[in-house]
């Protein structure tokens, strides 16, 4: 009786011991894949009403997963060495509240899954009370930067940013906006040096300045920005001439503003605003 007892023991000690070790490597896993950095909120991020701006909310989420890269050791220097890069396609981006002048903000991002080419990288921002005020989705295409075509993401990629299978299974393509059928504002801009980025092409939070940009002041006074939506189609270099048109509409109880931005007649952005009255 006894010396059966002790060989239970020793088995159910050794399945016991058998699940921590699972249970530590899924944790470990989930360490890697989420990445976090306090940022406190400077006036240069700030518009008129010491209100974080969404084009400096951008800037923070691109920031994060620079460092992120960096710190994983497939950065800036290693794309620039390796010819190979990542260009955002698309942005899914709800806002419930944006932090104002001097707040600290915790900035989580977490790389979510592969799929061939494709990759989605999530962001979470909490406010200095622990409260989740920000979450973005996109969706990123692994690229040579010298032919500007896709390539298939490395199995260095996958052993650095550790995506979970299950993650992979569920991939997220995002929202394809539709095309704008009528124009209620318009405007015209020259891409300038300071707007290209070292992939070589307009960053990505510059389309969504351009955007606003084309807004009617009442409209940005009375309304708050609850939701984007971004599609990315083309890239646009430096001294381009780029067409921003918007189309506004009511639906239910927000307002709708879808935006294409054309260059050389060809559109290489959609962005589409929720606005929710204030």
């Amino acid at each position: 009786m006894n010396c059966c007892s002790r060989r239970i023991s020793i088995y159910d000690s050794f399945i016991l011991t058998a699940k921590f070790y699972i249970l530590l490597s899924n944790l470990k896993q989930t360490i890697a894949m989420q990445y976090s950095k306090n940022y406190n909120i400077r006036y240069y991020n700030c518009d008129t009403s010491l209100t974080a701006s969404v084009y400096s909310i951008i800037r923070i989420f691109e920031d994060i997963a620079v460092h992120q890269s960096d710190d994983l050791g497939v950065g800036i220097e290693y794309y620039n060495t390796n010819k190979v890069g990542w260009m955002l396609t698309r942005w899914s981006v709800r806002i419930n509240k944006l932090p104002k002048f001097r707040d600290e903000i915790k900035v989580t991002t977490i790389p979510k899954a592969f799929s061939g080419f494709y990759a989605n990288r999530e962001y979470i921002i909490h406010d200095s009370q622990g409260e989740e005020i920000i979450t973005a989705t996109t969706l990123w295409i692994f690229v040579n930067l010298q032919t500007r075509r896709p390539i298939k993401i490395s199995q260095e990629m996958f052993d650095k940013y550790n995506p979970s299978r299950t993650d992979m299974k569920t991939f997220t393509k995002l929202k394809e906006i539709k095309p704008v059928d009528r124009t209620d504002y318009e405007k015209q801009f020259r891409v300038r040096l300071s707007e290209i980025d070292t992939n070589g092409h307009v960053n990505n939070s510059e389309y969504i300045s351009w955007a606003l940009e084309v807004m009617p002041l009442d409209l940005q006074k009375n309304y708050r920005l609850s939701s984007f939506f971004v599609n990315y189609l083309k890239e646009t270099n430096v001294d381009d001439m780029i067409t921003v048109k918007t189309k506004a509409e009511r639906v239910k109880n927000f307002k709708l503003t879808t935006t294409e931005i054309e260059c050389n007649g060809a559109v290489t952005a959609r962005i589409e605003f929720e606005w929710e009255k204030i």
